[in-house]
């Protein structure tokens, strides 16, 4: 990476973590443009040429978040154990921590803007989505593959279906403040026992005869 790339980068995590702490401080609608450039001791022409909005700049923040996630979750698959439900289970948590690691407000206000055909925030929202679907399916294949899900099966239409749960659990969390977390993760166990249970496939062995 070159000096300059290197000076691009540095104001950038500058300017992120500015707004991020004006945020957590002063709320998304009261950090305002001229007071993130300040508190990153940069220009306010400079912080426009980097973001020329706010909802970029939450869009950025909530990204990294994003693939921070995104990661845990790609190692949760790597780990695989035969466990599908419990895998599921993380796969829950992982993603409702990105949601919980800021306040949901920020979340309600990605998905009014995307809801709202307002693109710029809302582009992180169908990020998380599409992590969500990708890392679903990778999930189903391998359980497949192992011998712990039927073989007959469509991975494609499970995920398909496990991903439209998850997609309307996770925004009623984001959209209902007073909705507690542990009430998705047990309403989401619970319709994903249902829903994949029948088609498990134990691979303990039986036990010897007597």
């Amino acid at each position: 990476m070159s000096l300059r790339e290197q000076k691009k980068a540095r104001a950038r995590r500058d300017i992120l973590s500015a707004a991020d702490g004006l945020i957590r401080t002063l709320g998304y609608e009261q950090a305002k443009m001229r007071d993130i450039a300040a508190v990153a001791e940069i220009s306010y022409q400079t912080l426009y040429n980097y973001f020329p909005t706010k909802a970029l700049i939450l869009q950025a923040i909530l990204t990294e978040d994003v693939t921070h996630a995104s990661n845990e979750i790609e190692a949760l698959i790597d780990r695989y154990d035969g466990d599908l439900l419990a895998t599921l289970d993380g796969v829950t948590r992982l993603r409702l921590d990105v949601i919980s690691h800021h306040d949901r407000h920020l979340w309600r206000i990605v998905v009014i803007d995307r809801f709202g055909e307002q693109p710029e925030a809302g582009n992180v929202y169908q990020l998380i989505a599409e992590a969500a679907h990708r890392v679903l399916k990778v999930l189903f294949n391998t359980a497949q593959v192992a011998g712990d899900l039927d073989a007959d099966i469509d991975t494609r239409l499970l995920t398909d279906t496990v991903f439209a749960l998850n997609q309307q659990a996770t925004t009623t969390y984001i959209m209902e403040p007073n909705m507690p977390r542990q009430a998705i993760e047990d309403h989401l166990r619970a319709q994903y026992a249902l829903l994949i249970g029948p088609y498990l496939i134990d691979r303990k062995p039986a036990p010897p005869a007597e």
